[in-house]
């Protein structure tokens, strides 16, 4: 049950770095200085909360577990 709720969990944190990389990479937000300062602002939360795992072909994130 545990396993299932992290996995879901990663899934979803890989669909927003994703997002965040993709949206960042526009160049139409590139040009707003305050739109991309707030996608710069996400990416910057998220990756504290990250630590990108070196092994396996696909990026793999384990999440640190604040509490």
């Amino acid at each position: 049950m545990a396993e299932s709720y992290l996995l879901n969990k990663l899934k979803s944190v890989e669909q927003t770095f994703d997002e965040l990389t993709r949206r960042m990479a526009d160049p139409d937000i590139a040009r707003d200085p305050g739109e991309f300062s707030g996608w710069q602002s996400r990416d910057r939360t998220l990756r504290k909360r990250l630590t990108p795992s070196t092994s396996g072909r696909k990026r793999r994130m384990i999440c640190k577990m604040r509490g």
